[in-house]
């Protein structure tokens, strides 16, 4: 048997994804926002801003005739 729905219940990603530029987590009492992959949550809470990976593949020819 399921408990009856809190009639104070609140959904904060109803209305404009929660203020979230990504996507809007909701959770009993509160919620999160997530961002898309390769971004992440900034210091608001609320923004994405994206994650710059920079990896430098240094090659040296060992077998040169």
């Amino acid at each position: 048997m399921s408990a009856a729905p809190d009639e104070n219940y609140v959904n904060e990603c109803e209305v404009d994804e929660g203020g979230c530029e990504g996507y809007c987590c909701n959770t009993i009492g509160s919620y999160y926002c997530k961002c898309p992959e390769g971004s992440k949550v900034g210091p608001d809470g609320k923004a994405c801003n994206v994650v710059f990976s920079f990896c430098a593949v240094l090659h040296e020819n060992r077998h040169a005739s």
